[in-house]
């Protein structure tokens, strides 16, 4: 994958960009509210580096394509984001720190196995929105590390199973190691 079009919940941005460094991402929005800009620049210093914009009620322009007031208001926020610090941003590429938290499907599917015994529940009956939903403890506590890191100004790293066979932990680059709830290596 060259391009995606992802939001960063659950630290998915980072995991994906730490899992393939070139990946150029970007993200949609519709720009409503001020969450969705904070959002773009939450993105965007995260590396995100192009938005889609979402229009589902042509809100931006009229039938003439005349802007609208929301598309004039788009208009000052993309002047915004091709010039001064938000151009920087998109011309440099994040700085990471020497933390990294181990990222470990090897983990989740673990902690799944135990979780569907102790529930009892069907399996088969769990749809792919249920298990998107379903914060398990080696997803809460990567969430935890990461947001804990974050606050204490810290931009760490994830590494996977493969990078570590790989022999990073060996280049001098990390010096701080998270193993979150990590229960299963490979």
């Amino acid at each position: 994958i060259d391009v995606i079009e992802m939001p960063n919940d659950r630290n998915s941005l980072e995991i994906a960009r730490a899992i393939a460094p070139n990946l150029i991402a970007v993200t949609t929005s519709s720009l409503t509210d001020g969450e969705q800009v904070h959002s773009v620049w939450c993105e965007l210093l995260l590396g995100a580096r192009g938005m889609i914009l979402w229009d589902p009620d042509n809100s931006f322009v009229t039938d003439d394509g005349t802007p609208t007031p929301q598309g004039r208001s788009l208009a000052a926020i993309a002047a915004e984001l091709h010039s001064g610090l938000a151009a920087q941003l998109i011309a440099n590429m994040p700085k990471l720190d020497p933390v990294a938290i181990l990222y470990s499907p090897e983990s989740q599917r673990i902690e799944w196995l135990l979780d569907r015994k102790s529930d009892g529940k069907p399996w088969a009956e769990r749809t792919s929105e249920t298990e998107y939903r379903d914060d398990n403890r080696v997803r809460s506590t990567w969430q935890q590390a990461a947001k804990m890191l974050t606050h204490l100004g810290v931009q760490p790293r994830w590494l996977t199973r493969t990078m570590i066979e790989e022999s990073v932990l060996r280049t001098g680059q990390i010096r701080v190691l998270l193993l979150p709830h990590a229960i299963a290596l490979s």
